[in-house]
């Protein structure tokens, strides 16, 4: 009777162990799945933190720029006498000086007159006349205000944080100058933290000047194809960026970040990417570095 007692016992009993430990290895890699997640989700938010401080102190830098060159004697004369030749040596003169710095290192000047036409470009001497009245609003309300103005816009050619200030003569307003940067400093700050960054806006705003590299996404235009890993690109016609941030696509995870313009419109997304296998993700890395 004793032996059939054991018997009994042992057969209820080591099913029982085995089930217990199963159950207790499925918890505890889902409790370090868990773990990873949120270790990953951490690291995503503090560096998109960095990003979008970044952004912001980019902001502030093209509109302090703006407003000192607002009172120099040569934009004001390049605005009020309009002439080609003197209008492009003066900005060029002032590029070459600011490059010098690295943060300015792809600075860019614009200067308007006051009824919104291109007076000069710094980056191209023979692009002047056109009327930017119909799609500039921060052209508009510079003037309107009278005050400076900074903050991500998006122009026919490009997304840039900008800073505009009217420029005045004798208390009059006679045009606006305007100071761009682009975003690659944001792509090697990406690097040095070891992630794929992709920033995309709307495809709403795609133009001519967008060519067939920017197009490789369905709904989006991807603003950095030379800085970006392409091969991860179209992962992110998979991603819901109207969802929750963080996305996992099998070994990759995703994390994406809304950016907004000067009049807080929604105009793109931040996308920063990185692999769960080290290898993997040094591998991404270096393709992104090295293509």
């Amino acid at each position: 009777m004793q032996d059939n007692n054991i018997k009994f016992i042992k057969a209820i009993f080591f099913p029982f162990l085995i089930l217990s430990l199963i159950l207790l290895i499925y918890f505890y890699i889902q409790y370090q799945n868990q773990e990873k997640e949120l270790a990953i989700k951490k690291y995503f938010d503090f560096n998109s933190e960095l990003l979008l401080n970044t952004i912001e102190e980019e902001r502030l830098n093209v509109l302090t720029v703006s407003l000192i060159l607002s009172s120099n004697k040569d934009i004001k004369k390049c605005i009020l006498e309009k002439e080609d030749n003197q209008c492009s040596t003066t900005l060029n003169n002032y590029v070459e000086t600011l490059k010098n710095i690295p943060l300015y290192s792809n600075i860019l000047i614009h200067v308007h007159s006051k009824d919104f036409k291109s007076i000069a470009r710094s980056w191209n001497s023979k692009l002047h006349g056109d009327d930017l009245s119909t799609f500039r609003y921060t052209l508009l309300n510079t003037k309107l205000n009278m005050k400076p103005l900074a903050g991500i816009e998006v122009g026919r050619c490009g997304v840039f944080s900008r800073g505009i200030s009217p420029v005045l003569d004798k208390k009059e307003f006679i045009g606006s100058i305007e100071v761009m940067l682009d975003f690659s400093h944001l792509y090697k700050l990406a690097k040095s933290q070891g992630y794929n960054l992709f920033m995309i806006i709307d495809k709403r705003y795609s133009t001519d000047c967008f060519y067939s590299k920017h197009n490789i996404l369905k709904n989006h235009i991807l603003l950095n194809p030379e800085y970006a890993n392409l091969n991860i690109a179209p992962m992110l016609n998979e991603i819901n960026l109207n969802d929750k941030n963080l996305q996992k696509i099998g070994k990759n995870y995703l994390y994406s970040k809304p950016f907004k313009d000067v009049n807080n419109n929604l105009i793109g997304h931040i996308v920063m990417h990185i692999n769960e296998d080290d290898k993997e993700r040094s591998f991404s890395t270096l393709h992104s570095i090295f293509k």
